[in-house]
């Protein structure tokens, strides 16, 4: 294989991730909000009942989400900064399975007044009550 295919190859590769991409953009565009508990320090979010997190200095940040689910229904949540999907986590509905659980952790640099959030997919659920679903994060340090 000379350098000319190989170089087609990997535009090819390229072009289909950004499909993949574009996928999952759609994708958030069906979601709706989820009720999610928030576990920040209440001084980091300035809208705390709007569930999202408002950066109060630029830095590297590390966030977490867990969730807790019955099996008889799909359970997706996915987080998200400034409108673009970081992380998911899910998991398909199962009839011999009663509860599911799942969760994810990314580390992201943040600038001063970035969001973070999670959404919960349409017609997906979890649990929200006694902490059993969280979203939670800290700074790891200050740039």
């Amino acid at each position: 294989m000379d350098q000319l295919d190989q170089l087609e190859q990997l535009e090819q590769l390229e072009q289909l991730e950004q499909m993949d991409q574009l996928d999952q953009l759609e994708q958030l565009d069906q979601l709706a909000t989820g009720a999610v508990t928030d576990l920040f320090d209440i001084s980091m979010i300035p809208a705390l009942d709007e569930g999202i997190f408002y950066a109060p200095v630029a830095g590297d940040y590390y966030f977490t989400i867990f969730y807790h689910a019955g099996g008889e229904k799909e359970a997706k949540l996915f987080l998200c900064k400034n409108d673009d999907l970081v992380v998911k986590t899910s998991d398909h509905i199962t009839q011999s399975d009663g509860a599911d659980n799942g969760g994810n952790a990314v580390f992201l640099r943040l600038q001063q007044r970035d969001q973070v959030y999670v959404r919960m997919a349409k017609n997906s659920h979890v649990w929200g009550s006694d902490f059993h679903t969280t979203f939670s994060g800290f700074l790891v340090s200050q740039l």
